[in-house]
């Protein structure tokens, strides 16, 4: 039988506690989170960067509770059918992911834990949660994506030949609309191609000529200099390009040019991300949400929508690409110590992201299930070389 995780007791809320805090929540949904539900919110806005922007939080915690609900439920392969006829639907290898997962935000968000108990006896109260949820990440990632929009201009490779714009480039006249930004979104494997003749290559793909998907590893995912056409996992993520993006997230634009280390956070302001969560190590779920805000920000889109898709590209399904990667135990740790000692001066990357404060334990970062496997992906390399408004 699978093993079933669940997390550590704790107390529920009472009656009253909760009759008190309920009204609270709700006022914080689309206005400024109260302070009694603070916690829970700067808990909760810690979730996509914990385990992604594209966490359907509705979804997780109906079928988590269903699952926590139903003891006799067995999750491994091998055991018997499912007789809940909403899970009966789902694939098992998916329902487990969806219960470690559930199990994950209650560590992440303790107060999360305290609620449900109650929340899930109301409708009404339930969908509040959720709600408040949603809010919370999509704030978190409309703040990292406004950090990342009016700074990654200056992070761009420069190539003689083609002029980075400032900055304060409109959002919709980057993208193929712009050489500097296509020239990062354009796949590495067609890069030389796209250097013959930018205007051509950029017209090709604004008239559908040209497709270019989530499927093909963007020259952002690489240095200037390493690639290995023989071999596209080789040097794949080691950036010069994604370590800015990482450290302007999480430890702040001025960091980008200073020494490798910890930040104290910007003086009388407001902390950074490393600050703010103890963060003192980079993990593959900071590199994965920093390197999908980054390639939407490369984008002309205007702005994100339901699994970030900017024509044949859909970021949910380039995020599910990058998991795969980390499969290879072997790549993961070479890639998590370059990134180490690149964003953070450290030598070893043997932690998981860390995330200290009161209300927000460091959560344990396992990656997601993935379901193709290295020699797909493989394969799927060799082709390549021929959702909610913010």
């Amino acid at each position: 039988m699978a093993v079933r995780t669940v997390t550590p007791s704790l107390r529920p809320m009472n009656e009253a506690e909760y009759a008190k805090y309920m009204p609270e929540l709700r006022l914080s949904i689309g206005g400024k989170a109260k302070p009694i539900v603070k916690p829970f919110w700067d808990a909760a806005r810690f979730i996509p960067r914990a385990f992604g922007p594209f966490v359907n939080m509705e979804h997780i915690l109906r079928l988590g509770l269903i699952i926590s609900n139903n003891p006799d439920i067995d999750l491994d392969d091998n055991g018997p059918p499912i007789c809940d006829a909403e899970l009966q639907q789902i694939e098992k290898c998916e329902l487990r992911d969806a219960f470690t997962t559930y199990n994950k935000l209650l560590t992440l968000c303790p107060t999360l834990k305290q609620l449900l108990p109650h929340a899930q006896m109301n409708a009404e109260d339930f969908k509040s949660v959720g709600e408040f949820l949603d809010q919370a990440n999509r704030n978190a990632r409309t703040d990292d994506i406004s950090r990342l929009r009016d700074n990654v201009m200056k992070y761009i490779y420069e190539v003689k030949g083609i002029q980075i714009p400032d900055s304060g480039l409109d959002k919709v006249k980057r993208g193929w609309n712009c050489e500097a930004t296509a020239r990062m979104l354009c796949p590495r494997n067609l890069r030389d191609e796209f250097d013959a003749d930018p205007k051509k290559f950029c017209q090709e793909v604004r008239n559908d000529r040209r497709l270019v998907d989530h499927d093909e590893w963007p020259t952002l995912a690489y240095s200037e200099t390493e690639y290995d056409p023989d071999n596209l996992d080789w040097g794949l993520l080691k950036s010069p390009f994604l370590v800015k993006c990482w450290k302007a997230t999480f430890k702040g634009p001025s960091s980008v040019n200073a020494e490798a280390g910890p930040t104290s956070g910007r003086k009388g302001g407001r902390k950074t991300l490393s600050k703010a969560y103890g963060i003192t190590t980079v993990n593959e779920y900071s590199i994965m949400y920093v390197t999908i805000l980054a390639r939407f920000s490369l984008s002309g889109v205007a702005s994100w929508v339901t699994n970030d898709h900017d024509g044949p590209y859909t970021g949910s399904e380039f995020f599910k690409n990058l998991l795969f990667l980390f499969e290879d135990e072997e790549w993961r740790k070479d890639t998590l110590a370059w990134w180490n000692t690149s964003a953070l001066a450290k030598s070893s990357a043997s932690k998981p992201l860390e995330a200290a404060q009161t209300q927000l334990p460091a959560p344990d970062l396992l990656p997601l299930r993935v379901s193709r496997s290295n020699a797909q992906r493989a394969a799927a390399n060799l082709e390549s070389s021929v959702g909610t408004q913010t």
